[in-house]
């Protein structure tokens, strides 16, 4: 009976461990390659598009007046910054701190997003809503 407890213990922790490494390893490999995706505009936008076709921003251009577009290259931007990893994460921050003036043409998710000098924002299509100029 111990003897099969602790075959069973053994067998356990084996596949914890088996399980945990390859977490890891597919982690690993996806934070040495996802800068290697990244493709950036004409304008000076760099973004990765992901598998399911969906366009993350990754940085904006070193312009003080920026404009969010809608759609980059044919893909929909659905969100600024990005959350890569499980096990070893990292967060890719948009840094905006140089903006002063931004319009927003779409809803987007701004996962990470540093635009603390801004000025002025405007933002269009708000969910749908009428046009909205903030100062």
């Amino acid at each position: 009976m111990k003897k099969i407890l602790k075959i069973s213990a053994i067998g356990l922790i084996s596949i914890l461990l088996t399980c945990t490494l390859t977490g890891c390893w597919l982690d690993w490999e996806n934070i040495f390659s996802f800068e290697n995706r990244f493709q950036t505009t004409e304008d000076g936008f760099v973004y990765y598009v992901n598998s399911s076709n969906r366009l993350y921003l990754i940085e904006v251009p070193d312009s003080e007046e920026i404009t969010i577009p809608e759609y980059i290259d044919g893909y929909k931007v659905i969100q600024l910054g990005k959350h890569i990893g499980f096990f070893t994460s990292e967060t890719k921050e948009v840094d905006g701190s140089h903006v002063k003036k931004i319009t927003i043409q779409h809803y987007a998710i701004y996962h990470a997003v540093d635009f603390h000098n801004a000025e002025v924002c405007i933002i269009l299509d708000y969910l749908y809503c009428e046009p909205y100029i903030y100062e």
